[in-house]
């Protein structure tokens, strides 16, 4: 999962979205470099790597796997796939950090995009300020 870009510090305010739980605005790129509009998913760390609806896959024209081992969600277990996204952008505005080619978890019927484990955690020191509605994510390296 190479990133293309340094990282940068980020502060992040979701209280604008009148909701409790931390959303980070995030982007995906096909083959053809045509991307989607930001997307505001949702930080979960309970995530291993990022998850995505079947409609987005599509869209994306990703191929979809079968995963070695089903998706564990809040729900129960759920059959799930693999795929690999050519491009990822975290943040929006001009500041934004690129990635290439992450596997995500595909599943039919998911209500969120998830930003999980893999990449964000992995690459920042991720604080949440539930009292403020705020997170901040600092690089690790």
């Amino acid at each position: 999962m190479p990133r293309t870009s340094p990282l940068l510090k980020f502060v992040f305010d979701y209280k604008k979205f009148h909701c409790r739980i931390p959303i980070v605005p995030i982007r995906f790129v096909r083959a053809d470099n045509v991307s989607t509009q930001i997307i505001h998913a949702v930080l979960d760390s309970g995530a291993d790597t990022i998850t995505i609806p079947q409609d987005l896959a599509i869209w994306l024209k990703l191929k979809l796997e079968p995963r070695d081992t089903p998706a564990m969600t809040a729900a129960g277990t759920i059959k799930a796939y693999k795929a690999i996204v050519p491009g990822f952008i975290l943040g929006q505005g001009g500041r934004e950090v690129y990635y290439q080619n992450i596997e995500v978890c595909v599943m039919e019927n998911c209500p969120y995009i998830l930003v999980g484990i893999s990449p964000i955690f992995e690459d920042y020191k991720v604080t949440i300020i539930a009292a403020q509605k705020r997170f901040m994510l600092e690089p690790t390296s």
